[in-house]
């Protein structure tokens, strides 16, 4: 029997196989079942009932929104009080959107962009959470069971961390580096986790999923360069405690 139920709610599979190799870090010593929330799971099976959202940050601000209009208090969720831990997971360049981005035509509020001058990022990373507060009809705190899990500039930056941390070229700032995606697209093709294609980048799930074990062994390194990480990771340790 698992420990932990842990729900996931991401921009897409990317992000869950990075956030993945953390948990398999962080529970080293004990068994967790991981439930993909957001994005709804190819084969149509919905764990929550809350209907398809899409992808991208507008699907988890849509998987949101979903979970507020079914009318029940967070706190009164049968299904959520099933889980023991409900991550909620954005790229903190996010904030530099606008709701247009992501094609929502009448947002709870007008609050993005967002982004705050960089370094420190955890301004923005402050100001972002304000906002996915707003968007779960929420104002001070997230409660039992959410966690948020905000890389910055992106989730990208832990696995160039992983991959790469010896490269003294990409540590400077690595929380406000807004390029890292091209940084890992210009590796030698047979490394490369993201393709350029004609500006457009495009991720390859395969290769994540080839590097999760050195992300996961490299969890601790990648803790000590972003703030974000080590954040994440005591997160989810108190939250643990509780359960």
């Amino acid at each position: 029997m698992s420990d932990y139920r842990i729900g996931i709610v991401v921009e897409g599979t990317t992000d869950r196989i990075v956030i993945e190799s953390a948990l398999n870090k962080i529970f080293a010593d004990h068994t967790y079942i991981l439930i993909q929330l957001q994005p709804e799971l190819s084969d149509g099976l919905n764990n929550g009932g809350f209907g398809s959202t899409g992808s991208g940050w507008g699907g988890v601000y849509q998987w949101c929104r979903q979970i507020v209009n079914m009318d029940i208090a967070l706190a009164n969720n049968l299904f959520l009080q099933k889980i023991d831990i409900i991550i909620i997971h954005l790229d903190a360049d996010v904030a530099e959107k606008n709701y247009q981005n992501a094609n929502i035509a009448n947002p709870v509020k007008n609050d993005l962009p967002c982004v705050q001058p960089c370094p420190p990022a955890s301004h923005t990373i402050q100001a972002l959470e304000q906002v996915v507060l707003g968007w779960l009809n929420l104002k001070e705190q997230f409660p039992h069971p959410f966690v948020m899990c905000i890389p910055s500039k992106c989730t990208e930056a832990w696995v160039a961390i992983a991959l790469y941390g010896d490269d003294q070229n990409i540590l400077v700032d690595i929380e406000c580096h807004s390029n890292i995606e091209n940084y890992l697209a210009q590796k030698p093709a047979r490394e490369r986790v993201i393709r350029n294609r004609s500006g457009q980048m495009k991720k390859i799930t395969q290769k994540y999923s080839e590097k999760s074990g050195q992300i996961t062994s490299q969890w601790d390194y990648i803790t000590q360069k972003c703030n974000q990480a080590e954040i994440f990771t005591k997160h989810i340790l108190v939250m643990s405690e509780r359960n």
